[in-house]
């Protein structure tokens, strides 16, 4: 659900601090309200359990491990996500397998652009 502003809420989890910043300025240029960047499967969770998103950027290895978990509760509430950044590692996770990827070399128009096409 769009925030109060009409501006869709994106929760961004990313283990690389200076990702996740640019990752949020970007999304607010675009027009998303952003929550994060979280840094840990654990802290998205404790996040997931008060609010909901309307779409997230995950990572696919974060601080406290593999996104697994966070990917799972993403599915049970229904929140579309993008795998960012998608790498041959992450092509091994079970949990990522039904997930929409973009790899290292997508620019931030390519992440907006995929995440407006979640949000359809």
């Amino acid at each position: 659900m769009p925030t109060s502003t009409g501006q869709p809420l994106c929760l961004i989890v990313e283990d690389d601090p200076q990702v996740g910043l640019d990752l949020a300025d970007a999304l607010e240029e675009a027009g998303f309200f952003v929550a994060g960047p979280l840094t840990s499967g654990q802290s998205a969770l404790d996040w997931l359990a008060r609010f909901s998103p309307d779409v997230a950027v995950v990572a696919p290895i974060l601080k406290d491990g593999v996104a697994g978990n966070l990917i799972g509760e993403l599915h049970k509430q229904a929140v579309p996500f993008l795998v960012y950044p998608a790498n041959t590692l992450s092509e091994g996770l079970p949990a990522l397998a039904s997930a929409s990827w973009l790899n290292q070399t997508g620019s931030m128009g390519d992440i907006i652009q995929a995440l407006m096409a979640l949000l359809c």
